[in-house]
C-alpha cells in the first residue's frame, strides 16, 4: 500500500509517516508541506492513498482534496480532522474523500483506515455520517435555481440506516451487525452515498458555469 503524506508540520509528517510505515505493508513513497508539491508528487508516484490534513497550505484540505482528485481519481484520499473542522465535513465528502480520522487519534488510527480505503471500505467519523446525512436533507429541502435544474441525490433505506448507525458512534462491523448484513456489503453502501454526493456536486459545478455569464469581452 502506497502512501504520500501532506502537511505543513515537519513534525507531524514524521509521527505519521513512523505510524504508518510500522504496518508491514505499508510504504510512505513520499511527503509534502503545501499543496502545489504535494499536487506534483501525486501526478508523479500515483499513491494509493493521500493522506491530507485540513491546515495544508496555501489552499487548505478541502480544496486540496478536489484537485488530488482531479490530478488522480483512482488516489483515495485521507484527511485528518480536527475538533473545529465539522462544517467541512460533509464539503470534503462531496470533494471524494473517503476517509476521515480525528487529529487527537491520526498517528493511532491511520494505518489502519489506509488498510480499509486500500480494501474498498470507506472511514467515516460519527461527525462525517452525521454530516453526510444531513447533507442529504440539505440539498432535499433546496429550492435555489441551479438546484430546480437538478434533482437532489436521494438515500436508499440501506443506505441511510448504515449510516445512521455510523452517526451513532458504531463501527463499520457495527453497523453490519446491526442491519445483519456483511461488512463489505456495509462498506458498499457507504460508498455509494458518497459517491452519489460526489456526482451531484460535479452535476452542480457543471450547472453553476452554464448559469455564469462568460467575463470574456471578445
Amino acid at each position: 500500500m502506497r502512501v504520500l503524506v501532506l502537511d505543513e508540520s515537519p513534525l507531524f509528517r514524521r509521527q505519521l509517516i513512523v505510524a504508518l510505515e510500522r504496518h508491514p505493508d505499508i510504504e510512505v513513497i513520499g511527503e509534502a508541506a503545501d499543496a502545489d508539491t504535494g499536487l506534483r508528487r501525486t501526478a508523479e508516484l500515483i499513491p494509493d492513498v493521500a493522506v491530507l490534513t485540513m491546515r495544508l497550505p496555501p489552499i487548505g484540505g478541502r480544496r486540496a482534496a478536489v484537485s488530488l482528485r482531479e490530478v488522480a481519481p483512482v488516489v483515495e484520499v485521507l484527511i485528518v480532522v480536527g475538533p473545529d473542522d465539522g462544517p467541512e465535513l460533509a464539503r470534503l465528502a462531496r470533494a471524494g474523500v473517503t476517509g476521515f480520522v480525528p487529529w487527537e487519534a491520526a498517528t493511532a488510527r491511520c494505518a489502519a483506515v489506509v488498510e480499509a480505503l486500500v480494501r474498498g471500505r470507506p472511514v467515516l467519523t460519527p461527525q462525517a455520517a452525521a454530516a453526510v446525512l444531513a447533507e442529504y436533507e440539505r440539498l432535499d429541502r433546496h429550492a435555489g435555481s441551479i438546484q430546480d435544474d437538478l434533482p437532489p441525490p436521494t438515500l436508499e433505506r440501506p443506505e441511510r440506516q448504515v449510516l445512521e448507525r455510523l452517526a451513532d458512534g458504531a463501527s463499520l462491523i457495527g453497523a453490519s451487525d446491526a442491519l445483519a448484513v456483511g461488512a463489505p456489503t456495509a462498506a458498499n453502501l457507504v460508498r455509494n452515498a458518497l459517491v452519489k454526493l460526489q456526482h451531484h456536486a460535479r452535476a452542480e459545478a457543471v450547472l453553476h458555469a452554464m448559469h455564469v455569464p462568460s467575463t470574456d469581452s471578445g
